[in-house]
């Protein structure tokens, strides 16, 4: 379990029962969440997921990160993979805004997503290496597969982990694909990817996104899409809480 709030609140102690029924099954449960979204995570339910057998790491904190000047690392991933096979993940943090109505406060609107298969054993490969960032160890030693797709040994006090059998692709082209971004990436792969399918797209473009500021190359894309045929919609949240990204987008929307 990857994310980047695990809050103390209904979902929170949800979700920890659930981790800890899983241990008492024999399942050998990771949860790494980010020390700075999940400041407000009470040190007691993660303490006494410690002590239920649930191995808890603490993404990049404040204090003793292995990772020198990189406070502003954070991980914003919010993941569940089960047995290499079963990923669920998508926008949600894990609290009670996101999934319960309060009154006068409804549940934030998002997406979520399940994906059985190979997916989800690249989505594990993630969080082996996320894990070796937040254990300060080398990505072998963290349990991260190796080349040959079987998963190394983790070491003392990296938690465990299980060798998983990755299901060949399909020989016609993959029908989805894991692409990790974020400031530890050299390039920015999924900014190129949305160039390249702007300029591949015939009939249809959907995006869906909180904040829409893109840079003049996707922006232009995206108009030229429209020129030649291409149906572009944009979904975008009509209301929303941080005023200085709905300034930002006023340009690229006109």
């Amino acid at each position: 379990v990857c994310t980047f709030v695990f809050a103390n609140d209904a979902i929170g102690h949800q979700v920890a029962q659930a981790l800890l029924r899983a241990v008492q099954r024999q399942v050998a449960v990771r949860l790494l969440v980010d020390a700075v979204g999940s400041l407000h995570a009470s040190a007691g339910t993660l303490r006494g997921l410690e002590a239920g057998g649930v191995w808890v790491q603490r993404f990049m904190p404040l204090f003793r990160n292995p990772m020198q000047g990189h406070i502003n690392l954070r991980n914003h991933r919010k993941l569940v993979v089960a047995d290499q096979l079963r990923l669920w993940s998508g926008g949600r943090n894990l609290a009670a805004e996101y999934f319960l109505d309060r009154p006068g406060q409804p549940a934030w609107i998002d997406l979520s997503y399940e994906v059985c298969g190979p997916v989800a054993g690249q989505a594990a490969a993630q969080f082996g290496l996320d894990w070796a960032a937040a254990s300060g160890v080398p990505a072998a030693a963290a349990g991260v597969p190796s080349q040959a797709g079987s998963l190394m040994h983790p070491g003392q006090g990296h938690g465990p982990v299980a060798h998983p059998v990755f299901e060949p692709p399909p020989t016609d082209g993959a029908l989805a694909q894991w692409v990790p971004s974020g400031p530890d990436h050299a390039d920015d792969t999924v900014h190129t990817l949305l160039l390249a399918g702007a300029y591949h797209a015939q009939q249809r473009i959907v995006a869906v996104t909180p904040y829409f500021v893109p840079d003049d190359a996707l922006l232009e894309a995206w108009c030229l899409a429209c020129r030649r045929g291409v149906q572009v919609t944009l979904l975008v949240p009509r209301r929303f809480i941080h005023w200085l990204a709905d300034w930002a987008r006023e340009r690229a929307l006109r």
